[in-house]
C-alpha cells in the first residue's frame, strides 16, 4: 500500500484511498490517516476487527470510523484538536455530535456523557462549523493531499 501510494504523483487532486484491513498491531485501533504528514494525506484505512462484525452496533461504529477517517481526508479535525485538555472550552467540544468527535468521549453533562447518550441524540452528519469547511472551504484546504 505505501509502495502504491508513492508512486502516485504529490499534487493536490480529488482522489482519495479507503483501504480496509483486518487488524493493525494495536488491536483497539479502529481507523487511522495514510501518510498523513504534509502533503502525503490521501487516504485512510478502516480496521474491521477493532470494530466488530456482526451486531448493529458493530456495523453503526464501522459506518461511524469510515466516515470519521474520510472526513480526515478532507482536512476535518476532532473537535478538540489544539485545545488545552481539561479546560472549559474542551469539556464543551465534547458535547460536539459529529463524525468527527468519539462517541465515548461525548460528553453532555455528567448525567448525560458516552456512547449510549452520543448515539441517542447523534443525528448522523457533520457540525455546521465543518459543513461549512466541506462546502465552502478554500480548495487547496479541503482537497486531498493537502496539508493538515
Amino acid at each position: 500500500m505505501l509502495k502504491r501510494f508513492t508512486m502516485i504523483e504529490s499534487k493536490s487532486q480529488w482522489a482519495i484511498w479507503l483501504f480496509s484491513a483486518l487488524e493493525y498491531v494495536i488491536s483497539d485501533i479502529k481507523g487511522t490517516m495514510v501518510l498523513h504528514e504534509g502533503e502525503n494525506r490521501r487516504g485512510c484505512v478502516v480496521f474491521q476487527n477493532a470494530t466488530g462484525w456482526q451486531s448493529l452496533s458493530e456495523k453503526r461504529m464501522r459506518l461511524f470510523i469510515y466516515i470519521h477517517e474520510l472526513g480526515h481526508c478532507f482536512n476535518l479535525r476532532h473537535p478538540w484538536s489544539g485545545l488545552q485538555q481539561d479546560s472549559l472550552e474542551w469539556i464543551k467540544i465534547h458535547s460536539t455530535l459529529s463524525w468527527m468527535n468519539y462517541p465515548w468521549r461525548y460528553y453532555l453533562s455528567k448525567e448525560i456523557r458516552g456512547e449510549e447518550a452520543f448515539w441517542e441524540r447523534f443525528s448522523f452528519q457533520f457540525s455546521d462549523s465543518e459543513l461549512i469547511h466541506l462546502r465552502h472551504g478554500f480548495r487547496k484546504d479541503v482537497i486531498g493531499n493537502g496539508t493538515y
